[in-house]
């Protein structure tokens, strides 16, 4: 990232295997190696979510795009939005 902070994935050692679930955690870091104190929400991209993961296949042959609140396919989100909920 530009002030030299980055995202790290804690893996904790475990191995991620296909086809199985697994728990995604990160942290973010300042340039130093500690905990970043200064994040903040940010909410003013047009989905509202506090966060975006894309996880995309070597081959390029899975995409996912997730949020750590939980995700909703996008034609499903338009319909609550306008109220189309039987």
């Amino acid at each position: 990232m530009p002030d030299h902070s980055r995202w790290e994935w804690m893996i904790d050692g475990q191995a991620v295997h296909s086809r199985q679930p697994a728990l995604l955690r990160f942290r973010v870091v300042d340039k130093d190696g500690k905990p970043a104190s200064d994040l903040e929400p940010l909410y003013g991209d047009y989905m509202w979510m506090a966060g975006h993961l894309v996880i995309v296949k070597r081959d390029l042959t899975v995409f996912a795009h997730v949020h750590p609140s939980g995700s909703i396919p996008m034609a499903a989100l338009s319909f609550l939005q306008l109220g189309f909920v039987g």
